[in-house]
């Protein structure tokens, strides 16, 4: 009895290297040599649910049991399809949420981008690339979702045939039942693994957002500050490099973040894989399991001698053989079947005993099984070595997977540190705003008693030149007065006599010499003042330069601490310098501050002595 659809699979050309299984999966681009480290790093959360699919799917070469029972045969792999497309179901959901956490991302960067847009041109011809590889990746999905279809269809069907000629009850069937029900939990608890991380970096995207809108809103009011305290563009240019490289390592992590979805497509991809070849390997051993049954049978219907002989080598197999096993087994129960009829029915096989070709045939038939039994055992201590490499595996991701969690917690450790320091430098930065606002008020202060001393210095002026215009008339005056007094002298001469107009003319000469001595001593005093105010308004002068000077110095010291600011707003880890830094400047303006405070006394000192001088001229008038 021929099988068609066996034909019809072994039609594809042997080792099925023809027909549906001749699709081999696109190579997917290596990620990029920058995060080369840490898409190694993220990639080990996925080494356990790996090895433990692996695991799965490696068992299934194993499953050619045939159910004795026809209802419970045929449901059972109906619960089977029907598990598997649930499987392929919930992987297109994962996919469809890797897709939304993207473009979540995307969406979140958006704003980022565009605002550092001529800097960030790579990372979206990145992004486009890794979404030409999703495109790729679900294409080839597809392809694996229609190809699991046919498998499918082809399984029922070989149960279907093997459900007709098989009857006797089996152990093996129900334990492979078992072990098929422990699967099937094992992937749905896998499953739900997987889909608690996802929902773990969806929770940590949120969080990532939140902290850089909070970042963003932190620098926007810093700018405004800065900009309303007049500082220049250099504040600027370095708040906006922190940023850059704040958000540069934002896209790091989500880079990575991608690299990790990548790695587990990657894996399911490679998980399909596997069960292509298992599903290939199946049905190779069942073309050779239908070609051994036909064999046996003939070889029933010729001689029964041969029977005892193949069952004796079938009972004598290695204990070692696990994977092919049950199809032994399978073998064995259909050559007792057959002997049992060849019993029941001696008088149809007593005349083919009598003809002399079994007895030829009979060991060309043994050696066909025991070269058979010989490739089983080979193919069998093969398993055992992918086995023990897949342990060996499973022992290296294990400890990826410890490496992983402990860099996690490494990382969470150092997150809180930076957390720390961040909130220090805050307070630091504070601190240096209430002693930079104290300093503007000394200024302010400081510039009044300047304006007030320039004002001072104004009125001083006025009643200098008032003074001087007061000095102009006197003189005057006294010009006048000497000529009255000459006019007179002469008058009195022509009025009294020749004795007394000498003694009187001797008297008026005298009284006219004292008042040319007092108005000569006067104006050399006033000469005297006038030099001593020249000196004092040269003094006065020379202190309002000083203290156009002073106020460049305190502009420019000012500049500078603004500059210490930005530089602890950069980076904290001079905080011991920039104390220094901002004792000396204090120092310094205490300094200033003496010199303005004499200053103002030389002022005062001066002042007094204009005083002075003009309280001397109104006694002189």
């Amino acid at each position: 009895v021929r099988y068609q659809s066996l034909d019809r699979t072994a039609g594809s050309g042997p080792m099925g290297d023809g027909g549906m299984h001749d699709r081999e999966f696109l190579p997917i681009r290596e990620p990029r040599d920058r995060s080369l480290e840490r898409s190694g790093g993220r990639e080990r959360s996925l080494d356990r649910g790996m090895y433990l699919e692996d695991d799965l799917y490696g068992s299934r070469s194993a499953r050619q049991s045939p159910n004795t029972h026809l209802a419970s045969g045929g449901g059972y792999l109906g619960e089977l399809q029907h598990q598997n497309n649930d499987l392929q179901r919930e992987l297109a959901n994962l996919k469809k949420e890797l897709e939304l956490t993207n473009q979540k991302l995307g969406s979140s960067m958006h704003s980022i981008k565009t605002f550092w847009s001529p800097e960030l041109k790579k990372e979206r011809a990145l992004r486009k690339e890794e979404s030409a590889k999703y495109s790729l990746i679900n294409d080839q999905l597809k392809l694996l979702n229609s190809e699991n279809q046919k498998q499918a269809m082809l399984v029922r069907q070989l149960e279907e045939e093997l459900r007709l000629r098989m009857r006797g009850p089996s152990i093996e069937m129900q334990q492979q039942m078992e072990v098929l029900f422990a699967e099937n939990e094992h992937l749905t608890r896998e499953i739900a693994i997987l889909r608690e991380t996802i929902k773990e970096l969806e929770l940590r995207i949120e969080t990532q957002k939140q902290t850089l809108q909070a970042r963003d809103e932190s620098i926007k009011k810093l700018l405004e500050m800065l900009q309303n305290k007049g500082v220049g563009g250099k504040m600027i240019e370095q708040l906006e490099d922190q940023t850059k490289k704040e958000l540069e390592a934002r896209l790091v992590e989500s880079e990575n973040l991608i690299r990790h979805y990548e790695s587990i497509v990657r894996n399911r991809d490679q998980e399909l894989n596997i069960t292509k070849r298992e599903l290939k390997a199946t049905n190779e051993t069942l073309r050779a399991l239908q070609a051994q049954l036909e064999k046996a049978f003939h070889n029933q219907n010729l001689g029964g001698t041969t029977n005892s002989t193949l069952t004796a080598i079938l009972e004598t197999k290695d204990a070692r053989i696990v994977t092919l096993e049950k199809e032994v087994n399978l073998l064995e129960q259909e050559l007792d079947r057959l002997r049992e009829c060849g019993i029941r029915e001696p008088n149809l096989t007593s005349p083919l005993l009598q003809h002399p070709n079994p007895f030829n045939k009979a060991p060309l038939t043994h050696l066909s099984f025991k070269q058979q039994l010989d490739e089983y055992r080979g193919e069998i201590q093969r398993r055992d070595q992918e086995i023990l490499a897949m342990s060996a595996k499973m022992k290296t991701l294990e400890e990826q997977h410890q490496d992983y969690q402990r860099h996690i917690a490494v990382l969470k450790e150092s997150l809180c540190a930076k957390e720390e320091h961040y909130t220090m430098l805050q307070a630091d930065v504070e601190e240096l705003r209430q002693r930079l606002e104290e300093k503007n008020r000394h200024i302010e202060k400081k510039t009044q008693t300047a304006v007030q001393a320039t004002q001072e210095r104004n009125r001083i002026n006025n009643e200098l030149s008032e003074l001087r215009d007061h000095m102009d008339i006197k003189d005057r005056k006294i010009n006048v007065l000497q000529r009255k007094l000459e006019l007179h002298g002469a008058n009195q001469k022509l009025a009294t006599g020749a004795a007394k107009a000498g003694e009187e003319s001797s008297v008026l000469k005298k009284q006219v010499e004292e008042q040319k001595k007092q108005l000569e001593e006067q104006r050399r005093k006033i000469e005297e003042h006038r030099k001593g105010l020249d000196n004092r308004i040269k003094q006065v002068e020379e202190k309002e330069k000083y203290i156009a000077d002073f106020e460049l110095k305190l502009k420019k010291r000012k500049e500078k601490l603004d500059q210490q600011e930005a530089q602890l707003l950069k980076g904290g880890g001079t905080s011991g310098t920039d104390q220094e830094v901002i004792k000396k400047m204090e120092a310094n303006l205490e300094a200033h501050r003496v010199e303005l405070e004499k200053a103002r006394e030389d002022a005062k000192h001066s002042q007094e002595e204009m005083e002075r001088l003009l309280q001397l001229v109104q006694m002189s008038q």
